[in-house]
């Protein structure tokens, strides 16, 4: 397994910033990105007191700007309906602007270690571009719903 600056983490933070960052990007192009976003943002309080423009200006070239919005919305929710506490329960993660199943699953099962697969709706595709016939579901949920059945709960969080 190759080193990810974001790979031994349990810090919520942490693991969301690179979900995000990651998503529809290269790591490779993601891994630099990453660290500048938290050299620039260290914790979610300093991402909740930025101006929107700095943290689209850090931002700037990895494209899909919804997700940096997202993220500062998210974090100042966070700091004032949270506590300044990251959520620590896929249901609580997932009403969250901007997490959806995967990244909500992520988060909880590494850095909570709840109990939850971790499915990408990539999967869905390779199994379409497998198997024209295969029916497939549009969303990875019923995989991430059957996941745990297939893999167990001894792997969580890794």
């Amino acid at each position: 397994m190759r080193p990810l600056p974001w790979r031994n983490s349990k810090d919520p933070y942490v693991i969301w910033v690179s979900e995000v960052i990651l998503q529809q990007t290269r790591i490779a192009q993601g891994t630099a990105y990453f660290k500048h976003f938290l050299e620039t943002f260290p914790d979610i309080s300093i991402l909740a007191a930025s101006r929107i423009e700095d943290v689209l200006l850090v931002w700037q070239g990895l494209g899909y700007y919804s997700r940096a919005r997202n993220m500062h919305a998210t974090a100042r929710t966070i700091m004032t309906e949270h506590g300044g506490t990251f959520p620590g329960t896929y249901n609580e993660l997932i009403q969250l602007k901007g997490i959806g199943p995967y990244t909500a699953a992520a988060i909880s099962s590494i850095a909570f270690g709840e109990a939850r697969a971790v499915v990408s709706g990539n999967n869905c595709m390779n199994s379409l571009l497998l198997k024209p016939n295969y029916p497939c579901p549009l969303s990875a949920l019923p995989y991430q719903e059957n996941g745990l059945k297939l893999s167990g709960t001894a792997n969580t969080g890794c």
